[in-house]
């Protein structure tokens, strides 16, 4: 009897540790289905977080790209306006002979520049002077002490450099123009990205300007053409008032 009880109890026991063995083999099956499941699950997660920045880099590719091509449209477009401008202005000069000089600092000469590109207009564009440092507007005959009260930025700087290139080549129409048009000028404490300032004089006449350009996106080329623009259009609207 005790050997029956002992057979049955080993064959219960057998029976447990098989009932636990599948068990935990079940367990451990589900355990690695619930592993690739989250593996699987991780996978596309990360998938689909990648397609989002791929998405959102190509996005913000594209607006970049517009906004080149938006701010070279509108470069060419104020080009051709300015050079529309300075033609027609040119061409009241020739009609009505008058003559005309210039004394530039930021455009660097490209006003001077434009107005020669007008056929004829040598018979009313006197000359000329690039005065990009102080020392030499002084020495075109910018008072120093204009420069030394109001700062080379200012507008009465830009009205004494219109007039000495006036006096200087006995033209009827002077024209200045000084400012900055990037970076500050490390020689000059007052100046003002994007901040220009432009006088033409004509007999007793006064045309004085003050621009604020926004100088974010554009070249220092982009920012004297739209100077040059600006001023073209003032000279012809004096001529045509």
């Amino acid at each position: 009897m005790g050997t029956v009880l002992i057979a049955t109890g080993t064959g219960v026991a057998v029976f447990i540790n098989f009932v636990l063995y599948c068990c935990l083999r079940v367990a451990s099956e589900a355990d690695e289905k619930m592993e690739r499941a989250y593996m699987f699950l991780k996978t596309d997660e990360r998938t689909q977080h990648e397609k989002q920045e791929n998405g959102l880099a190509a996005t913000v590719a594209d607006c970049e790209t517009e906004a080149a091509a938006a701010t070279d449209r509108e470069t060419a477009a104020n080009t051709e306006t300015a050079t529309d401008d300075m033609e027609a202005a040119v061409r009241l000069l020739i009609e009505r002979n008058i003559s005309v000089s210039a004394m530039e600092s930021c455009t660097s000469g490209l006003f001077a520049s434009g107005i020669t590109d007008t056929e004829g207009a040598s018979a009313v564009f006197k000359g000329s002077f690039v005065t990009y440092s102080n020392e030499a507007k002084v020495m075109q005959g910018v008072p120093e002490e204009t420069i030394a009260v109001y700062g080379v930025y200012s507008l009465p700087v830009a009205e004494a450099m219109a007039e000495a290139c006036r006096e200087a080549y006995g033209a009827q129409i002077g024209i200045g123009v000084t400012g900055t048009t990037g970076n500050t000028d490390s020689n000059n404490s007052d100046s003002v990205p994007g901040e220009v300032y432009y006088a033409i004089l004509w007999n007793e006449q006064k045309y004085l300007h003050t621009l604020h350009l926004e100088t974010a996106g554009l070249s220092r080329q982009d920012m004297k053409r739209r100077i040059v623009a600006e001023m073209a259009l003032t000279l012809r609207q004096m001529l045509t008032a």
